[in-house]
């Protein structure tokens, strides 16, 4: 007689699957040396959905249940809840689903000329002083929908340095260029997905809130390009291409840059970018 498996005598018999982990390197600054490789940090790990066969355990021993026969009394019970774990379990996996970084323009100031240095410490240039403005260390992760690192993927970022000034033949502002600020800067993230920057907090100039751009291109990956805003800077809601994003994509694209806990007196800003 056929039989078809149903599941666990009860729903504290089924085993999830463990949260996958890994290690694996990432970018770090060491001093004011940019761009060493150092040990990775814990990996972002995911919840999977079980893949095993239904086999249902209770007491180590198979469950099966007649095809032609209806469960009765505590069998019915245990069905009941057993699907109503799945249930759960399904509508979760569907929670997680992460939004994806909004696309915003990347503007007439991509650099045209690039620095000496293209690292990812902006803040010093070749050997010249520090630059000027409020010492940012910028981090955060490389994820996919589903929250999956993506490995080796490259972050370029720009912005303008302290007086508002951009590495670019185009930008005449009346204020003197930082010689101490890189303006670009370049990494690659890590197995674990993580990516780390040194730069400054940005600044307004007309017409524009402070925001740093940013670019992501990954194997087998749309490329991203998407625009960085400061939680609460008051020129965010005069700014024009932000207010064509979506309260959830602000929500994406706008970061709290707050002092770092390492004694360092400089901030820290967290922006994760989700590519399709």
């Amino acid at each position: 007689m056929p039989h078809a498996c149903l599941g666990s005598a009860s729903t504290t018999d089924w085993d999830d699957d463990n949260i996958a982990k890994g290690y694996g390197h990432r970018r770090l600054l060491d001093g004011h040396d940019a761009g060493v490789e150092g040990n990775g940090q814990r990996a972002t790990g995911w919840n999977r959905l079980s893949s095993r066969p239904c086999v249902g355990k209770r007491n180590n021993s198979l469950m099966s249940f007649n095809m032609h026969e209806q469960p009765t009394g505590p069998a019915r019970r245990r069905l009941l809840l057993a699907a109503a774990g799945l249930a759960t379990a399904a509508l979760s996996g569907v929670a997680t689903a992460r939004l994806a970084t909004p696309q915003q323009m990347r503007g007439p100031f991509y650099p045209d000329r690039m620095p000496l240095d293209q690292d990812n410490d902006l803040t010093r240039l070749m050997d010249r002083g520090p630059s000027q403005g409020e010492i940012t260390d910028l981090s955060g992760r490389i994820l996919d929908v589903d929250g999956t690192p993506i490995n080796d993927a490259l972050v370029e970022i720009w912005q303008c340095d302290a007086n508002g000034r951009y590495i670019h033949t185009g930008d005449q502002g009346g204020r003197r260029r930082d010689p101490g600020f890189q303006g670009y800067g370049k990494t690659r993230s890590g197995s674990d997905g993580r990516y780390r920057f040194r730069t400054i907090k940005p600044v307004p100039y007309p017409g524009r809130a402070p925001h740093i751009h940013v670019a992501v291109t990954a194997p087998g990956r749309k490329p991203l390009v998407t625009q960085l805003y400061v939680e609460g800077a008051r020129e965010n809601s005069r700014d024009f291409l932000r207010s064509l994003l979506s309260a959830e994509e602000l929500a994406a694209v706008t970061v709290p840059f707050r002092p770092s806990r390492d004694g360092s007196g400089h901030l820290a800003a967290r922006f994760d970018i989700v590519m399709t």
